[in-house]
């Protein structure tokens, strides 16, 4: 982090406060540049000339002074460096994971689907590109446009006889997306379940069918009053699933950079999906703990705690030290979390200490300050309404 962005987070994390003392030792051009560039990334907030660190700029002066890094995949796979946005190459990273885990068969079930909530030009059907070239796909072929499949046409058909006449090689493939997945005929619903199911076989047509791809669903959110309505999900598939709201995600000209990304993992290798190097379900205390540090209670029962078990042990493959592929995985975690008001404030302080042989410290036993996060703490019960929450006690609508 540079020496200037440090110290204006630093000054603000407080409160609301005007930045003309830093003039003493930083000259007024620099401060202000850099005060409208951390803006612009979403760290700092303005009201009339007062200046306060958000919650994702006091994340990033957390890791700053945690020491611990997070672009331990960049050596491996650098277009992952390029990715515009913290929470959008988090979801990569949580996806090649999960790659990893179904395609060796880590365990027979409880493996997660992504969902990638927002408006248009959020990067979401490209986020699926990025996955695609990642792992040596063709995205003409595994980016599937729901609106314009119907029946079983991503599945199988048998013949009258009952002999297979047709099976998707989408059901091989370790990766899929199912774009525009609210537009879909309901008479697709059937096989889209089957990559939702997160078992590795399941029962279709009085048959075991194998299904290989970790699914990524891209939606523009329904205007509905429920988080089961919004997403077209049942309560049981959203606590499968690992979800990002890009809407409230600070995002750069996607126009201008959006594309470097993509161009970067079109050039480079496909990664190799090796083995993981270690089974996480022995430290399954320990990654409950933690994950109870970063969510906050209402949304225990959003997360699947094996899916993440599941999660780690796949980033093993790629990152082999298991501390640090737990707490990447964990650090992925809360910045989903964060978009859809399920992260505790400070979650980031645990996560930033966190190793497998001690308890995590709790964001209120966290050496940064902290307070209701910038991200409007929303219900997670039935009535969540995801485009419009309800602010926290003392923030402003």
């Amino acid at each position: 982090m540079h020496p200037v962005d440090r110290a204006i987070l630093e000054f603000c994390q407080d409160e609301f406060r005007p930045l003309k003392p830093l003039r003493d030792r930083i000259p007024g051009g620099t401060l202000y540049r850099h005060a409208n560039r951390l803006q612009k990334w979403g760290w700092l907030e303005r009201q009339t000339g007062f200046y306060r660190s958000t919650q994702a700029g006091l994340r990033q002066l957390a890791e700053a002074l945690g020491g611990r890094q997070w672009n331990g995949l960049d050596e491996l796979y650098p277009p992952l460096a390029l990715i515009s946005t913290p929470v959008h190459r988090a979801m990569a990273e949580l996806m090649l994971a999960a790659a990893v885990a179904r395609q060796h068969a880590v365990r027979a079930d409880r493996h997660p689907f992504f969902v990638a909530v927002g408006s248009t030009l959020r990067w979401k059907t490209s986020l699926g590109r990025f996955c695609c070239f990642a792992l040596g796909l063709d995205p003409t072929l595994h980016i599937v446009d729901c609106a314009n499949e119907a029946g079983r046409s991503l599945s199988v058909r048998r013949g009258s006889t009952g002999a297979l006449v047709f099976k998707r090689e989408l059901l091989d493939a370790p990766f899929v997306v199912l774009d525009e997945f609210l537009n879909a005929d309901p008479s697709l619903r059937a096989s889209l379940n089957l990559f939702l199911s997160g078992s590795l076989v399941v029962p279709f047509e009085n048959d075991q069918l194998a299904v290989k791809p970790v699914a990524l669903l891209a939606l523009n959110p329904r205007p509905k009053q429920t988080l089961e309505e919004q997403l077209g999900l049942s309560t049981p598939l959203i606590r499968r699933a690992i979800i990002a709201n890009f809407d409230i995600v600070p995002t750069p000209d996607l126009a201008a950079t959006g594309d470097q990304a993509l161009t970067a993992a079109q050039a480079h290798p496909p990664l190799t999906l090796p083995a993981p190097a270690v089974d996480c379900q022995a430290h399954l205390q320990r990654i409950v703990e933690c994950l109870r540090t970063i969510l906050i209670p209402e949304a225990h029962e959003r997360v699947d705690v094996n899916a993440v078990i599941n999660l780690c042990t796949g980033m093993t493959a790629l990152i082999p030290d298991a501390t640090e592929a737990v707490a990447q995985v964990l650090h992925g975690i809360g910045l989903c979390a964060e978009t859809m008001g399920w992260a505790q404030p400070g979650w980031i302080e645990p996560v930033t200490h966190f190793t497998l042989t001690a308890r995590p410290r709790r964001a209120s036993e966290a050496m940064t300050p902290t307070r209701p996060a910038d991200f409007p703490e929303r219900s997670v019960s039935k009535e969540t309404h995801l485009l419009t929450p309800s602010p926290s006690p003392g923030q402003s609508p």
